[in-house]
């Protein structure tokens, strides 16, 4: 191969690449997002006083979000939390209850 053909076929390979980048850039690439995902999502913690009646399953129900496995496991992580020996609250005892959100907030259940 002759140097004049190389160097066009080189600058041709040059161009298309650069045409190829200058496009993706310029139409975007699209994406879908995903309605389930929160966007500013992080977890925290709220200081609960136990009322009368409440168990750490009733607590589950109104705070425990997606991103625990299952109520087994956002109970032991209130347990751990709060340094709990059992599982036995008592009214006026005030807890550490962990939860995900996008914002601080109030659970929004009705007991």
């Amino acid at each position: 191969m002759n140097y004049k053909l190389r160097k066009a076929l080189v600058m041709v390979v040059i161009f298309a690449v650069f045409t190829t980048t200058f496009m993706k850039f310029i139409m975007g690439t699209s994406s879908s997002a995903s309605t389930d995902m929160r966007v500013n999502e992080r977890k925290y913690f709220k200081s609960y006083v136990v009322q009368k009646g409440d168990t750490l399953w009733s607590i589950a129900e109104c705070y425990m979000t997606d991103e625990y496995d299952s109520y087994e496991s956002y109970i032991d992580e209130v347990i751990d939390s709060n340094h709990l020996g059992s599982d036995y609250l008592r009214e006026g005892q005030l807890i550490v209850i962990p939860y995900y959100s996008d914002s601080p907030e109030v659970c929004s259940s009705t007991r």
